[in-house]
């Protein structure tokens, strides 16, 4: 194959980073694969990501910086991906970071594999980056891909750690929800390419960032998961109808963490409460019969019973 033949777009949307971006970004421009531009969707920020941001794209030619007022991550990649030029996309989050051979051993994946998504496993440490390329991979059918996510399996719902054709964002984008516009997307990305090769290797960093939505104490926003699974049980039931109790799964065990997380910051939103609950309720029987741990079974069981005593302890 030729080196570095295909243009392939890296998007990053940009959100009060200003700890973590540069750390990011030098590990972006230092891939092996060159033949990339670098999009930085700067989504408003009041600290210091935008002045960064900036810096690095009068450093590197390849880097394109995007700003404006506050849209979202959903909105942002959107936005990204319509300012894209790449024959490829892959995404990072500003917080995160990537191995040197990230973009080229994806590439190299799609290029051997004939998928339209390559995917890859990921790391919490530095460390633990993979560092020379490996030519292993796995197929999954887009339905066992999509299995995969909905048991928690070894592929993430994630948009990071995957190259992507752009073809496939044709007619599919991210909606604008704030947690879970990524689990309602990747499953339909994974159904329209078919096939996705794996390889399970780390190349893709996450970090652990405390003060993003998804570790941060309760707030309403976080019941926009449920409008995340809501678009995606539409679709497992029109396209992978046998999948579709996973999903259900899924959201029971989602929202029994949400009400455990409600009790522990004492939010005492009885409406929210309520809503969560109902999820819990009218779903519990199929979580019973699924493959989550006996423990969970149990307390789903209190979930829906006695709620005030789960709650007392909880607090």
């Amino acid at each position: 194959m030729n080196e570095n033949r295909d243009l392939i777009s890296i998007i990053i949307p940009v959100y009060n980073v200003e700890k973590y971006l540069n750390r990011c970004l030098e590990s972006v421009i230092a891939q092996t694969y060159s033949n990339i531009e670098i999009i930085l969707i700067d989504d408003g920020s009041s600290d210091r990501s935008s002045q960064i941001c900036d810096a690095f794209k009068e450093n590197d030619s390849r880097i394109i910086v995007i700003h404006q007022k506050n849209k979202g991550v959903a909105l942002s990649r959107n936005i990204g991906i319509e300012r894209a030029s790449g024959l490829y996309v892959t995404f990072v989050d500003s917080d995160d970071y990537i191995s040197p051979i990230y973009v080229e051993q994806l590439y190299k994946t799609m290029y051997s594999s004939g998928k339209k998504i390559t995917a890859c496993s990921h790391c919490h440490s530095p460390e633990d980056l993979a560092q020379v390329i490996n030519n292993e991979y796995r197929i999954f059918s887009s339905h066992d891909a999509i299995k995969e996510i909905l048991t928690e399996g070894i592929i993430s719902p994630s948009p990071w750690g995957k190259l992507y054709h752009m073809e496939l964002f044709k007619d599919i984008c991210y909606p604008d929800v704030a947690i879970g516009e990524d689990y309602c997307t990747t499953p339909r990305l994974f159904y329209s390419s078919c096939e996705i090769a794996f390889i399970d290797t780390p190349l893709y960093c996450y970090f652990y960032n405390e003060e993003s939505i998804t570790k941060s104490s309760f707030n309403p926003r976080h019941l926009q998961y449920f409008q995340a699974a809501k678009i995606l049980n539409e679709f497992l039931a029109s396209s992978c109808e046998d999948l579709i109790e996973y999903g259900i799964c899924r959201d029971v065990n989602v929202a029994m963490a949400y009400y455990t997380k409600m009790c522990r910051d004492k939010y005492n939103n009885s409406e929210h409460k309520r809503r969560v609950l109902e999820i819990i309720r009218h779903n519990y029987r199929p979580f019973l019969k699924s493959t989550y741990p006996l423990k969970k079974k149990i307390a789903i069981l209190g979930f829906v019973f006695c709620p005030d005593v789960i709650s007392f302890f909880l607090r």
